[in-house]
């Protein structure tokens, strides 16, 4: 117990949230509200996929995910795959419909475990070995401008620039451009100012 505690939320050790290094993990938490969001741009990026979200209640009463919600007018289930929600209320799952919250709860007996056991997933549908989830396996190349023709003069002391502001942010750009079906940008919680 001791050496766990010791790599728990240490760098180089566990996470304390689901980390790129946790097996079938495509976002790393640390701000409520995006997990919806998240599921739903899964979906637009890979039609006939369905993805499941797990919701916590507090997560549940935040902005971001209030406006995620709306997600669903984006989608049409018959053609470009659905976004299943799970809102976990204070450990009672239920699954969700959206704002009208039609919901069916899952008591924890032992015919709602048996019911979850009889739908469980497997082999390549499984999370940890889904192509969706292991994005490792679905790379394609993509059109890259060279680097070289961003760089920045500098000069010790005199020079004040932000590399993100101007110069990531316009490689960036480029590289979407070129690639506009194969590249897509993450913005994390925190940005440099």
């Amino acid at each position: 117990m001791q050496r766990f505690f010791k790599q728990f939320s240490f760098p180089g050790g566990i996470g304390s949230l689901a980390t790129p290094e946790t097996p079938g993990s495509l976002h790393e938490g640390g701000e409520l509200g995006y997990s919806l969001s998240h599921a739903f741009g899964t979906v637009y990026d890979h039609p006939n996929l369905i993805a499941l979200t797990m919701i916590g209640d507090g997560e549940s009463e935040t902005g971001p995910l209030a406006t995620s919600w709306h997600g669903n007018k984006f989608l049409n289930p018959r053609v470009d795959g659905a976004v299943l929600p799970v809102l976990h209320l204070s450990g009672i799952p239920a699954i969700s419909s959206g704002p009208s919250c039609q919901c069916r709860i899952q008591q924890g007996t032992p015919q709602a475990h048996r019911e979850m056991d009889a739908v469980a997933l497997e082999g390549h549908r499984r999370m940890p070995v889904n192509q969706v989830a292991n994005g490792g396996t679905i790379r394609k190349p993509l059109r890259m401008p060279d680097f070289q023709d961003y760089a920045v003069e500098v000069e010790p002391g005199v020079t004040e620039v932000s590399s993100l502001s101007n110069n990531v942010a316009v490689f960036l750009r480029d590289v979407m451009a070129a690639n506009l079906t194969k590249f897509r940008l993450f913005g994390p919680d925190e940005t440099e100012r």
